[in-house]
């Protein structure tokens, strides 16, 4: 799975593809993060390094085990 990011910034959900309520800059990095979605419910454990134009971006997302 992998973590997408929409043009103004909005973290997406891995697994259902909704907005959640993180946001991201051009600078952020986010390492072990526990990202949640508030429509499916789903906590995705999420490693971000983005660089100066955020659609180009590496992640690595591991599904957080229950």
């Amino acid at each position: 799975m992998r973590c997408s990011v929409d043009a103004r910034g909005w973290v997406r959900c891995p697994v259902c593809g909704c907005k959640t309520r993180t946001k991201v800059l051009p600078d952020t990095v986010l390492e072990n993060f526990p990202l949640f979605c508030p429509k499916c419910h789903h906590e995705t454990i999420v490693n971000w390094e983005s660089g100066p134009d955020i659609r180009k971006h590496r992640s690595a997302v591991n599904r957080a085990s229950a």
